[in-house]
Protein backbone atom coordinates (compact mmCIF):
# COMPACT_ATOMS: atom_id res chain seq x y z
CA UNK A 1 0.00 0.00 0.00
CA UNK A 2 1.14 3.62 -1.04
CA UNK A 3 2.26 6.03 2.25
CA UNK A 4 0.13 8.65 1.26
CA UNK A 5 -3.16 5.79 1.01
CA UNK A 6 -2.32 4.67 4.31
CA UNK A 7 -2.99 8.05 6.10
CA UNK A 8 -5.58 8.90 3.56
CA UNK A 9 -7.93 5.89 5.64
CA UNK A 10 -6.48 6.79 8.67
CA UNK A 11 -8.16 10.46 7.89
CA UNK A 12 -11.38 8.67 6.60
CA UNK A 13 -11.45 6.58 10.03
CA UNK A 14 -11.43 9.60 12.23
CA UNK A 15 -13.45 11.77 9.82
CA UNK A 16 -10.51 14.55 9.56
CA UNK A 17 -9.15 16.25 6.49
CA UNK A 18 -5.59 15.40 5.50
CA UNK A 19 -2.81 16.89 3.71
CA UNK A 20 0.50 15.31 3.03
CA UNK A 21 3.56 16.85 1.73
CA UNK A 22 4.42 16.30 -2.36
CA UNK A 23 7.50 14.53 -0.73
CA UNK A 24 5.87 12.08 1.06
CA UNK A 25 6.25 8.66 -1.00
CA UNK A 26 6.70 4.57 -0.81
CA UNK A 27 4.69 1.98 0.18
CA UNK A 28 4.09 0.52 3.76
CA UNK A 29 2.24 -2.96 5.32
CA UNK A 30 0.51 -2.08 8.21
CA UNK A 31 -1.75 -4.15 10.44
CA UNK A 32 -2.76 -2.14 13.10
CA UNK A 33 -5.57 -3.63 16.33
CA UNK A 34 -6.86 -1.91 19.17
CA UNK A 35 -5.23 0.87 18.99
CA UNK A 36 -6.25 4.70 18.89
CA UNK A 37 -6.21 7.14 15.45
CA UNK A 38 -3.29 9.41 17.69
CA UNK A 39 -1.36 5.78 18.27
CA UNK A 40 -2.08 4.69 14.47
CA UNK A 41 -0.56 8.18 13.71
CA UNK A 42 2.44 8.08 15.83
CA UNK A 43 3.04 4.64 14.43
CA UNK A 44 2.73 5.35 10.74
CA UNK A 45 4.84 8.77 10.84
CA UNK A 46 7.67 8.04 13.56
CA UNK A 47 8.77 4.54 11.49
CA UNK A 48 9.26 7.20 8.60
CA UNK A 49 10.77 9.81 9.80
CA UNK A 50 7.72 12.14 9.52
CA UNK A 51 5.62 14.21 11.83
CA UNK A 52 2.04 15.50 11.98
CA UNK A 53 0.35 18.45 13.53
CA UNK A 54 -3.66 18.96 14.03
CA UNK A 55 -4.93 21.92 13.28
CA UNK A 56 -8.95 21.86 13.83
CA UNK A 57 -10.36 19.32 11.78
CA UNK A 58 -7.12 19.18 9.23
CA UNK A 59 -4.01 16.68 10.29
CA UNK A 60 -0.76 18.16 8.32
CA UNK A 61 1.95 15.35 7.30
CA UNK A 62 5.36 16.41 6.61
CA UNK A 63 9.34 15.79 6.73
CA UNK A 64 9.65 16.54 10.64
CA UNK A 65 11.60 19.75 9.70
CA UNK A 66 8.76 20.85 7.61
CA UNK A 67 6.60 20.66 10.64
CA UNK A 68 8.81 22.38 12.99
CA UNK A 69 9.39 25.35 10.39
CA UNK A 70 6.30 25.73 9.31
CA UNK A 71 3.96 25.15 11.79
CA UNK A 72 5.97 25.28 15.42
CA UNK A 73 7.56 28.75 16.85
CA UNK A 74 10.92 28.97 18.26
CA UNK A 75 11.08 29.62 21.52
CA UNK A 76 13.64 31.03 23.98
CA UNK A 77 14.02 29.52 27.62
CA UNK A 78 16.14 30.32 30.40
CA UNK A 79 17.62 27.40 32.65
CA UNK A 80 19.24 27.89 35.57
CA UNK A 81 21.39 25.13 36.51
CA UNK A 82 21.84 24.85 40.36
CA UNK A 83 25.11 22.37 40.24
CA UNK A 84 26.49 22.31 37.07
CA UNK A 85 29.27 23.93 34.72
CA UNK A 86 27.14 25.69 32.36
CA UNK A 87 29.85 24.91 29.45
CA UNK A 88 29.95 21.38 30.57
CA UNK A 89 26.23 20.71 30.43
CA UNK A 90 26.72 22.83 26.55
CA UNK A 91 28.57 20.56 25.67
CA UNK A 92 26.04 17.29 26.35
CA UNK A 93 23.40 19.74 24.27
CA UNK A 94 25.02 21.16 21.10
CA UNK A 95 23.89 17.81 19.13
CA UNK A 96 20.85 18.33 20.58
CA UNK A 97 20.20 21.46 18.53
CA UNK A 98 21.04 21.64 15.17
CA UNK A 99 18.51 24.46 14.86
CA UNK A 100 18.57 27.02 17.70
CA UNK A 101 21.47 28.44 19.76
CA UNK A 102 22.91 28.23 23.17
CA UNK A 103 24.01 31.33 24.94
CA UNK A 104 25.90 31.00 28.41
CA UNK A 105 25.46 33.77 31.03
CA UNK A 106 28.47 32.94 33.59
CA UNK A 107 27.01 35.28 36.07
CA UNK A 108 23.58 33.72 36.80
CA UNK A 109 24.97 29.98 36.17
CA UNK A 110 22.23 29.98 33.44
CA UNK A 111 21.64 28.30 29.49
CA UNK A 112 19.69 30.87 27.33
CA UNK A 113 18.22 28.34 24.28
CA UNK A 114 16.32 28.91 21.57
CA UNK A 115 14.88 26.53 19.45
CA UNK A 116 11.85 24.97 18.21
CA UNK A 117 9.30 24.06 21.23
CA UNK A 118 9.00 20.37 20.28
CA UNK A 119 13.00 20.11 21.56
CA UNK A 120 12.45 21.41 24.92
CA UNK A 121 11.11 18.28 26.49
CA UNK A 122 14.20 16.26 25.65
CA UNK A 123 16.94 19.59 26.32
CA UNK A 124 15.00 19.20 29.68
CA UNK A 125 15.62 15.66 30.48
CA UNK A 126 19.23 16.51 29.68
CA UNK A 127 19.91 19.00 32.05
CA UNK A 128 18.03 16.80 34.66
CA UNK A 129 19.93 14.30 34.59
CA UNK A 130 23.01 16.18 34.51
CA UNK A 131 22.53 19.08 36.88
CA UNK A 132 21.44 17.11 39.94
CA UNK A 133 23.46 17.96 43.20
CA UNK A 134 26.84 15.83 43.37
CA UNK A 135 28.05 14.15 46.50
CA UNK A 136 30.93 14.19 48.28
CA UNK A 137 33.97 11.95 48.69
CA UNK A 138 36.59 11.48 51.13
CA UNK A 139 39.74 10.28 49.96
CA UNK A 140 42.67 9.31 52.39
CA UNK A 141 45.72 8.49 50.69
CA UNK A 142 48.99 7.21 52.66
CA UNK A 143 52.23 7.47 50.75
CA UNK A 144 54.80 4.69 52.57
CA UNK A 145 58.11 3.03 51.88
CA UNK A 146 58.29 -0.81 53.00
CA UNK A 147 60.55 -3.42 52.39
CA UNK A 148 59.80 -6.56 50.78
CA UNK A 149 59.90 -8.71 54.11
CA UNK A 150 57.61 -5.97 55.34
CA UNK A 151 55.54 -5.96 52.14
CA UNK A 152 54.53 -9.49 52.29
CA UNK A 153 53.65 -9.44 55.91
CA UNK A 154 51.13 -6.72 55.02
CA UNK A 155 49.12 -8.59 52.43
CA UNK A 156 48.22 -6.93 49.74
CA UNK A 157 46.21 -8.66 47.53
CA UNK A 158 47.73 -7.47 43.99
CA UNK A 159 45.74 -9.86 42.14
CA UNK A 160 42.71 -7.51 41.98
CA UNK A 161 42.14 -6.26 38.20
CA UNK A 162 41.54 -2.90 37.17
CA UNK A 163 40.60 -1.90 33.81
CA UNK A 164 43.63 0.45 32.56
CA UNK A 165 46.70 -0.67 31.61
CA UNK A 166 50.47 0.79 32.90
CA UNK A 167 52.72 3.30 30.37
CA UNK A 168 56.02 2.36 31.53
CA UNK A 169 57.98 5.76 30.53
CA UNK A 170 61.09 4.59 31.52
CA UNK A 171 64.24 2.82 30.63
CA UNK A 172 65.61 1.49 33.75
CA UNK A 173 64.86 -2.18 34.46
CA UNK A 174 62.12 -1.09 37.53
CA UNK A 175 58.82 -3.27 37.19
CA UNK A 176 55.73 -1.97 35.78
CA UNK A 177 53.39 -0.19 38.31
CA UNK A 178 50.49 -2.57 39.73
CA UNK A 179 47.14 -2.20 41.32
CA UNK A 180 46.08 -4.24 44.42
CA UNK A 181 43.62 -4.06 47.08
CA UNK A 182 43.49 -4.92 50.90
CA UNK A 183 40.19 -6.17 52.84
CA UNK A 184 41.52 -4.91 56.48
CA UNK A 185 41.76 -1.67 58.66
CA UNK A 186 45.92 -1.88 57.16
CA UNK A 187 46.58 0.96 59.11
CA UNK A 188 47.20 -0.68 62.56
CA UNK A 189 49.80 -3.67 60.67
CA UNK A 190 51.33 -0.10 58.96
CA UNK A 191 52.16 1.27 62.19
CA UNK A 192 53.43 -1.80 63.62
CA UNK A 193 56.10 -2.05 60.11
CA UNK A 194 56.92 1.64 60.80
CA UNK A 195 58.21 0.82 64.68
CA UNK A 196 60.43 -2.56 63.59
CA UNK A 197 61.93 -0.16 60.97
CA UNK A 198 60.61 -2.20 58.06
CA UNK A 199 58.11 0.98 56.62
CA UNK A 200 58.60 4.75 56.64
CA UNK A 201 55.33 7.24 56.27
CA UNK A 202 56.44 9.51 53.74
CA UNK A 203 53.08 11.50 53.88
CA UNK A 204 49.44 10.78 54.83
CA UNK A 205 46.99 13.65 53.26
CA UNK A 206 43.10 13.78 53.25
CA UNK A 207 41.44 15.62 51.08
CA UNK A 208 37.61 16.18 50.06
CA UNK A 209 35.90 16.09 46.63
CA UNK A 210 32.68 16.54 44.73
CA UNK A 211 32.00 13.13 42.35
CA UNK A 212 33.02 13.61 39.25
CA UNK A 213 35.76 16.83 39.96
CA UNK A 214 39.48 15.44 39.75
CA UNK A 215 41.80 15.60 43.06
CA UNK A 216 44.95 16.17 42.88
CA UNK A 217 47.78 15.28 45.19
CA UNK A 218 51.32 16.40 44.87
CA UNK A 219 54.50 15.08 47.30
CA UNK A 220 58.06 15.56 46.30
CA UNK A 221 60.37 18.69 45.37
CA UNK A 222 61.62 20.73 42.43
CA UNK A 223 64.64 21.36 40.81
CA UNK A 224 65.72 23.88 38.74
CA UNK A 225 66.70 23.75 35.50
CA UNK A 226 69.03 26.23 32.87
CA UNK A 227 67.23 26.87 29.47
CA UNK A 228 68.38 28.37 26.76
CA UNK A 229 66.09 30.76 24.99
CA UNK A 230 65.99 31.88 21.10
CA UNK A 231 64.34 35.43 19.93
CA UNK A 232 63.37 36.17 16.64
CA UNK A 233 66.76 38.63 16.61
CA UNK A 234 68.74 35.47 17.22
CA UNK A 235 69.49 36.80 20.48
CA UNK A 236 69.74 34.07 23.89
CA UNK A 237 69.09 34.30 27.20
CA UNK A 238 68.64 32.14 29.92
CA UNK A 239 65.58 31.03 32.22
CA UNK A 240 65.17 28.89 34.77
CA UNK A 241 62.66 26.20 34.75
CA UNK A 242 61.60 23.93 37.48
CA UNK A 243 60.96 20.37 37.19
CA UNK A 244 58.94 18.44 39.37
CA UNK A 245 60.59 15.22 41.37
CA UNK A 246 58.29 13.04 43.16
CA UNK A 247 54.47 11.79 42.83
CA UNK A 248 51.61 13.58 40.82
CA UNK A 249 48.58 11.75 42.02
CA UNK A 250 45.14 12.37 39.79
CA UNK A 251 41.84 10.94 41.20
CA UNK A 252 38.71 11.23 39.60
CA UNK A 253 35.67 9.61 41.88
CA UNK A 254 32.24 8.67 40.79
CA UNK A 255 29.68 7.28 42.81
CA UNK A 256 27.37 4.56 41.01
CA UNK A 257 24.04 3.43 40.95
CA UNK A 258 24.78 0.62 43.10
CA UNK A 259 26.04 3.07 45.88
CA UNK A 260 30.06 2.10 45.07
CA UNK A 261 33.10 4.19 43.89
CA UNK A 262 34.13 4.51 40.32
CA UNK A 263 37.51 5.76 40.35
CA UNK A 264 39.79 6.71 37.22
CA UNK A 265 43.65 6.83 38.83
CA UNK A 266 46.52 8.66 36.78
CA UNK A 267 49.69 8.47 39.26
CA UNK A 268 52.35 9.25 37.67
CA UNK A 269 55.94 8.90 39.25
CA UNK A 270 59.30 10.76 38.17
CA UNK A 271 62.65 10.56 39.69
CA UNK A 272 65.86 11.99 39.02
CA UNK A 273 68.75 9.98 37.94
CA UNK A 274 72.07 11.94 37.37
CA UNK A 275 72.94 14.88 35.54
CA UNK A 276 74.45 15.47 32.36
CA UNK A 277 76.59 18.48 30.92
CA UNK A 278 75.25 19.29 27.02
CA UNK A 279 76.74 22.60 25.90
CA UNK A 280 78.40 23.76 29.04
CA UNK A 281 74.47 23.35 30.84
CA UNK A 282 73.81 20.89 32.96
CA UNK A 283 70.76 18.73 32.79
CA UNK A 284 68.98 16.48 34.77
CA UNK A 285 67.88 12.62 34.03
CA UNK A 286 64.92 11.38 35.17
CA UNK A 287 62.86 8.56 35.17
CA UNK A 288 59.16 8.77 35.19
CA UNK A 289 56.54 6.15 35.44
CA UNK A 290 52.53 6.36 34.81
CA UNK A 291 49.94 4.30 35.27
CA UNK A 292 46.25 4.68 34.12
CA UNK A 293 43.58 2.33 35.39
CA UNK A 294 39.70 2.32 36.16
CA UNK A 295 38.53 0.75 39.20
CA UNK A 296 35.29 -0.20 40.88
CA UNK A 297 35.81 -0.37 45.06
CA UNK A 298 33.01 -0.12 48.05
CA UNK A 299 33.01 3.27 50.23
CA UNK A 300 35.74 2.73 52.53
CA UNK A 301 37.47 -0.49 50.71
CA UNK A 302 41.87 0.34 50.67
CA UNK A 303 43.57 0.59 46.67
CA UNK A 304 47.34 0.17 46.51
CA UNK A 305 49.40 1.36 43.81
CA UNK A 306 53.05 -0.30 43.84
CA UNK A 307 56.26 -1.04 41.85
CA UNK A 308 58.50 1.82 42.15
CA UNK A 309 61.52 -0.45 44.02
CA UNK A 310 64.27 1.60 44.99
CA UNK A 311 67.56 0.55 46.77
CA UNK A 312 68.95 2.67 49.24
CA UNK A 313 72.02 2.69 50.80
CA UNK A 314 72.25 3.29 54.69
CA UNK A 315 75.25 3.17 57.08
CA UNK A 316 75.88 1.05 60.01
CA UNK A 317 78.29 0.69 62.76
CA UNK A 318 79.65 -1.99 64.63
CA UNK A 319 81.76 -2.23 67.96
CA UNK A 320 83.57 -4.12 70.42
CA UNK A 321 81.27 -3.12 73.71
CA UNK A 322 82.95 -0.21 76.17
CA UNK A 323 86.29 -0.48 73.96
CA UNK A 324 84.57 0.91 70.75
CA UNK A 325 83.18 4.29 72.95
CA UNK A 326 86.57 5.04 74.62
CA UNK A 327 87.35 8.72 73.50
CA UNK A 328 90.06 8.59 70.32
CA UNK A 329 91.57 4.98 71.21
CA UNK A 330 87.61 3.80 70.35
CA UNK A 331 87.99 3.94 66.50
CA UNK A 332 90.52 1.32 66.49
CA UNK A 333 87.68 -0.86 68.16
CA UNK A 334 84.86 -0.05 66.00
CA UNK A 335 84.06 -0.35 61.55
CA UNK A 336 81.77 1.29 59.64
CA UNK A 337 79.68 -0.76 57.01
CA UNK A 338 77.83 0.35 54.05
CA UNK A 339 74.56 -1.85 53.13
CA UNK A 340 71.62 -1.93 50.65
CA UNK A 341 68.13 -2.32 51.17
CA UNK A 342 65.45 -2.67 48.35
CA UNK A 343 62.31 -0.49 49.45
CA UNK A 344 58.96 -0.14 47.52
CA UNK A 345 56.80 2.76 47.53
CA UNK A 346 53.08 2.10 47.97
CA UNK A 347 50.47 4.34 47.40
CA UNK A 348 47.36 3.15 49.42
CA UNK A 349 43.74 5.18 48.83
CA UNK A 350 40.68 4.46 50.38
CA UNK A 351 37.73 6.71 48.99
CA UNK A 352 34.49 7.31 51.55
CA UNK A 353 31.13 8.23 50.36
CA UNK A 354 30.27 11.63 52.88
CA UNK A 355 26.89 10.72 53.91
CA UNK A 356 25.45 14.48 54.47
CA UNK A 357 22.13 15.19 54.88
CA UNK A 358 22.69 18.59 54.73
CA UNK A 359 20.19 19.25 51.56
CA UNK A 360 22.57 17.66 49.27
CA UNK A 361 20.38 14.96 47.06
CA UNK A 362 21.77 11.62 47.45
CA UNK A 363 19.91 9.25 44.63
CA UNK A 364 20.70 5.90 44.60
CA UNK A 365 19.28 5.29 40.98
CA UNK A 366 19.75 7.55 37.89
CA UNK A 367 16.00 7.23 37.70
CA UNK A 368 15.55 8.80 41.27
CA UNK A 369 17.91 12.08 40.45
CA UNK A 370 15.45 14.79 40.89
CA UNK A 371 15.02 18.27 38.42
CA UNK A 372 17.21 21.07 39.96
CA UNK A 373 16.52 23.47 37.12
CA UNK A 374 14.66 26.51 37.07
CA UNK A 375 13.37 27.83 33.53
CA UNK A 376 11.40 30.67 32.33
CA UNK A 377 10.48 31.80 28.82
CA UNK A 378 11.67 34.88 27.03
CA UNK A 379 9.91 36.44 24.49
CA UNK A 380 13.71 37.01 22.44
CA UNK A 381 11.57 38.69 18.81
CA UNK A 382 9.60 35.43 19.38
CA UNK A 383 6.14 35.04 19.35
CA UNK A 384 4.90 32.79 22.16
CA UNK A 385 2.07 31.29 20.01
CA UNK A 386 -0.49 30.53 23.56
CA UNK A 387 -0.08 34.43 24.49
CA UNK A 388 -0.83 35.74 21.24
CA UNK A 389 -3.87 33.55 20.62
CA UNK A 390 -5.23 35.54 24.28
CA UNK A 391 -4.54 38.61 22.88
CA UNK A 392 -6.75 37.87 19.50
CA UNK A 393 -9.30 36.81 21.72
CA UNK A 394 -9.42 39.47 23.66
CA UNK A 395 -9.62 41.78 20.76
CA UNK A 396 -12.46 39.27 19.10
CA UNK A 397 -14.17 39.45 22.04
CA UNK A 398 -13.98 43.51 22.73
CA UNK A 399 -15.07 43.70 18.62
CA UNK A 400 -18.11 41.94 19.61
CA UNK A 401 -19.39 43.36 22.54
CA UNK A 402 -19.50 46.41 20.86
CA UNK A 403 -21.56 44.84 17.28
CA UNK A 404 -25.07 44.16 17.41
CA UNK A 405 -26.47 40.58 16.63
CA UNK A 406 -26.57 40.65 13.25
CA UNK A 407 -23.09 41.46 12.43
CA UNK A 408 -22.07 38.79 14.99
CA UNK A 409 -21.41 35.06 13.81
CA UNK A 410 -21.16 32.04 15.65
CA UNK A 411 -18.64 29.74 16.29
CA UNK A 412 -17.56 26.86 18.70
CA UNK A 413 -14.50 26.50 21.33
CA UNK A 414 -13.64 23.58 23.26
CA UNK A 415 -12.99 23.73 26.93
CA UNK A 416 -10.48 21.23 28.24
CA UNK A 417 -9.47 22.86 31.32
CA UNK A 418 -9.28 25.83 33.65
CA UNK A 419 -6.60 26.50 36.14
CA UNK A 420 -5.89 28.87 38.58
CA UNK A 421 -2.30 29.79 38.35
CA UNK A 422 -0.63 30.16 34.85
CA UNK A 423 2.28 27.64 35.27
CA UNK A 424 -0.46 24.83 35.25
CA UNK A 425 -2.34 25.94 32.36
CA UNK A 426 1.06 25.55 30.76
CA UNK A 427 1.57 22.44 31.19
CA UNK A 428 -1.51 21.03 30.56
CA UNK A 429 -0.86 22.78 27.18
CA UNK A 430 2.09 21.12 26.91
CA UNK A 431 0.65 17.24 27.80
CA UNK A 432 -2.01 18.75 24.78
CA UNK A 433 0.18 19.43 22.23
CA UNK A 434 2.59 16.30 22.96
CA UNK A 435 -0.87 14.11 22.13
CA UNK A 436 -1.29 16.16 18.72
CA UNK A 437 -3.67 19.14 19.99
CA UNK A 438 -2.69 23.10 19.85
CA UNK A 439 -4.40 24.32 22.62
CA UNK A 440 -4.77 28.39 23.71
CA UNK A 441 -4.89 29.81 27.12
CA UNK A 442 -7.37 32.52 27.20
CA UNK A 443 -7.09 34.27 31.13
CA UNK A 444 -10.87 34.98 32.36
CA UNK A 445 -10.19 35.33 35.56
CA UNK A 446 -9.06 31.79 35.69
CA UNK A 447 -6.82 30.57 32.73
CA UNK A 448 -8.88 28.47 30.61
CA UNK A 449 -7.30 26.05 28.17
CA UNK A 450 -9.15 26.03 24.81
CA UNK A 451 -9.35 24.15 21.42
CA UNK A 452 -10.66 26.39 18.70
CA UNK A 453 -12.72 28.17 17.60
CA UNK A 454 -14.63 25.63 15.29
CA UNK A 455 -16.78 27.11 12.18
CA UNK A 456 -19.29 24.06 12.35
CA UNK A 457 -20.54 21.93 15.62
CA UNK A 458 -19.70 18.97 13.52
CA UNK A 459 -15.83 20.03 13.62
CA UNK A 460 -15.82 20.86 16.96
CA UNK A 461 -17.25 17.36 17.79
CA UNK A 462 -15.31 15.33 15.67
CA UNK A 463 -12.16 17.23 17.49
CA UNK A 464 -14.12 15.88 20.91
CA UNK A 465 -13.78 12.29 19.79
CA UNK A 466 -10.93 12.49 19.34
CA UNK A 467 -10.07 13.80 23.43
CA UNK A 468 -12.64 11.22 24.19
CA UNK A 469 -9.95 8.84 23.12
CA UNK A 470 -7.04 9.79 24.87
CA UNK A 471 -9.46 9.93 28.15
CA UNK A 472 -9.60 13.72 28.08
CA UNK A 473 -12.96 15.50 29.61
CA UNK A 474 -14.35 18.47 27.89
CA UNK A 475 -16.91 20.38 26.66
CA UNK A 476 -18.23 22.64 23.97
CA UNK A 477 -19.75 26.17 24.03
CA UNK A 478 -20.64 28.68 21.98
CA UNK A 479 -18.61 31.80 20.79
CA UNK A 480 -19.77 34.65 19.47
CA UNK A 481 -17.49 37.00 16.35
CA UNK A 482 -17.64 39.82 14.77
CA UNK A 483 -18.62 38.67 10.67
CA UNK A 484 -15.37 41.12 9.58
CA UNK A 485 -13.01 39.21 12.12
CA UNK A 486 -11.64 36.19 10.04
CA UNK A 487 -11.29 32.92 11.89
Amino acid sequence: MDLIEAFRILAETAEMNIATDSSIEGKITLYLDNVSFLEAMDILTKTNGLSYKIIHNTIFVAPTEKIKKNYEAKLTRVFKLKNSDPEKIKENLDHLIDDGAIKINQRTNSLIITTYESNFDQIEETIAALDYSRRQIALQVRFEEISHTGLKDLGVNWEFSGEGKVDDGSSSTTPNLKIGNLNFNYSVSLEALESSGVANVLANPKITTIEGEEANINIGDEIPILTLQTTDEDETSQEIEFKNIGIDLKITPKITDDNNIFIDLQPEITTFLDWVEINGTRYPTVSIKKVGTKVKVNSGETLAIGGLIQEKEYETMSKVPLLGDLPILGKLFSQKNFESEKRELIIFITPKIINDNSGLDTPTKKQDKKPSIETENINDNQENISLKKEQDHKELLLVSQKASNDDLLKAFIIQVGAFDKEENARNFSQELKKKGFEADIVNEGTYKVQLGPFKTMASAQKTGQLLKKQGLKFYIKDFKYHKGYEL
